[in-house]
């Protein structure tokens, strides 16, 4: 079976660790059909604009600017579509042992190579405090995080360490061939140096399988991702190979690092041509789709530049030729919306 949705799992134990007598898909997931997106979200726009007629209704509405003289303006909604397969830059799975036949295909290993049956591991979600039927694949995440899931399992299931009390496996990721990649394993057991020792080479062949799956996805082009006016201190590559792939190993009271950082690099795009990077770390809140990230900081520049130009109109510091204004986001998270 397989299932898909939007939104990631908490990282809370199965009772037992027993398979639920009856798996369900969540009530909250969709079925992915790119095909269907664009209608979706005419039907979205549709909707919104029937709720807030009453207040908009499309018509000339009195504004008061800030010079203090009335204007009427046409409000119509903006969008922004996102992609409709692979965008989410941050994914978050329960995980579940349960017994099932392991074959060539589900190992990786040749065809003419003999198995064994035994414990497997899969992807799960929560719904209504019951885990779901297990997830194949996720078409959501980005393709470098669909395509390593697979891998991570076949880590866990092969060295004991890693996967005894493993309860949950959270993806952090960044766009681009010099992207980054964070893979967190949540145990419900002490976890110590014995569990680093164990992951190690582990998390050597997932970073040398990261390196190919860039290659494939993003082709090896030339674009630097606007990475190089990072390089820090040691002034080359150093700093962004740190982030290429690391394993985070986490239970209660304990974080272990298993490589080089617990962050990503993560460069946005703006469309009057800046390119914002931010360091996103485990655990802290940033928008997951960062092509819509990338739109919303478009949207508040606009919004900051042409409230700054109505107010500065007619007075002596007005200039065409002034820099942007700059935009302090006053809100929770990990500076997303500071540019």
């Amino acid at each position: 079976a397989s299932s898909t949705g939007a939104e990631g799992a908490r990282g809370e134990p199965v009772p037992g660790g027993e398979r639920p007598a009856q798996e369900e898909v969540p009530e909250y997931h969709d079925p992915v059909d790119a095909s269907t997106y664009s209608a979706a979200l005419d039907a979205k726009v549709a909707e919104l604009e029937r709720l807030f007629s009453p207040l908009m209704q499309q018509a000339s509405i009195p504004i008061l600017n800030a010079k203090g003289v009335d204007r009427s303006v046409s409000v119509r909604p903006e969008v922004f579509p996102s992609p409709p397969l692979n965008f989410r830059s941050r994914c978050r799975f329960q995980v579940m042992w349960e017994d099932a036949p392991v074959t060539a295909e589900s190992t990786g290993i040749s065809p003419g190579e003999s198995v064994e049956p035994g414990r497997r591991l899969s992807y799960r979600m929560w719904n209504k405090g019951k885990p779901t039927v297990p997830i194949t694949e996720f078409p959501m995440a980005l393709r470098e995080i669909e395509e390593l899931m697979p891998a991570v399992l076949r880590e866990a299931e092969a060295h004991p360490e890693l996967g005894d009390g493993l309860q949950a496996i959270h993806f952090l990721a960044s766009r681009g061939i010099r992207g980054g990649m964070l893979v967190t394993m949540v145990y419900g057991r002490p976890i110590d140096e014995a569990w680093k020792t164990a992951a190690e080479g582990p998390r050597a062949r997932l970073k040398a399988a990261m390196g190919d799956i860039r290659e494939r996805v993003y082709g090896g082009g030339d674009d630097d991702d606007g990475f190089a006016a990072l390089a820090g201190p040691r002034g080359d590559d150093e700093e962004f190979d740190a982030t290429a792939l690391n394993i985070l190993g986490r239970s209660r009271g304990t974080q272990i690092v298993v490589g080089d950082a617990c962050h990503v690099f993560e460069r946005l795009t703006l469309r009057d041509g800046r390119r914002m990077s931010y360091r996103q770390a485990e655990g802290a809140f940033s928008n997951p789709n960062s092509f819509m990230a990338e739109s919303t900081l478009d949207w508040l520049c606009d919004c900051a530049a042409t409230t700054v130009r109505e107010a500065l109109a007619g007075t002596s510091e007005h200039s065409v030729e002034a820099a942007p204004p700059s935009l302090l986001e006053l809100y929770s998270g990990n500076g997303n919306h500071t540019v």
